[in-house]
């Protein structure tokens, strides 16, 4: 198989969604995200799923890993395993130091469908204790739409307000999808 055919194949995959591939196995969705909590008490057969799921998981974050972050593409990597099989919003920070060497990420916030309360004093607590020369703050949108809405702006603006009073760079704002992500910085977003 070559390198591009590969590619699309797992761009093929990547395109189903969890409730068709959970169809497949016969798998009603719902009952098995709501077991998710405690996944000891999962069938058997559920539970050989789950343990692969996370075994195939494991195998791509270590893979694709990177303790130095480049763009916005090799932060959505790193913290994309935190976003995963999530209904509702998390609102997750990324800290930096001078290299842009990952010194510890933080979820900040979990909230409801379409909203997580972040508290500011929470967010830069960790980044003047380790001290961080940057961040990257992400959050998923629940609903697969990855364009930012009005509270999302206010919400980066007074990120990048107080960073800024604390010497502290917001290297970008990223909203996790599935597969894709949407970035402030790519978009020429952040102010």
């Amino acid at each position: 198989m070559t390198q591009s055919s590969s590619k699309t194949t797992l761009h093929a995959w990547n395109a189903v969604s969890n409730s068709q591939l959970l169809s497949w196995l016969g798998i009603d969705q719902k009952e098995f995200f709501d077991q998710l909590h405690n996944p000891l008490e999962l069938g058997e057969a559920k539970l050989k799923i789950y343990a692969a799921y996370v075994l195939g998981r494991r195998n791509f974050w270590h893979a694709n890993y990177c303790s130095v972050i480049t763009s916005s593409q090799s932060a959505y990597m790193a913290l994309s395993p935190k976003f995963e099989l999530l209904d509702q919003e998390v609102f997750v920070v990324m800290y930096l130091n001078r290299a842009h060497h990952i010194q510890g990420i933080h979820e900040i916030a979990r909230g409801g469908i379409s909203s997580a309360l972040v508290d500011l004093r929470l967010l830069f607590k960790p980044a003047i204790a380790y001290p961080s020369e940057s961040i990257i703050v992400a959050h998923n949108h629940p609903s697969g739409v990855l364009r930012p809405s009005p509270e999302d702006f206010k919400l980066t603006e007074r990120v990048i307000a107080l960073a800024h009073m604390l010497g502290i760079c917001v290297l970008d704002h990223l909203i996790m999808g599935p597969s894709t992500y949407y970035s402030f910085a790519e978009e020429g977003e952040l102010a």
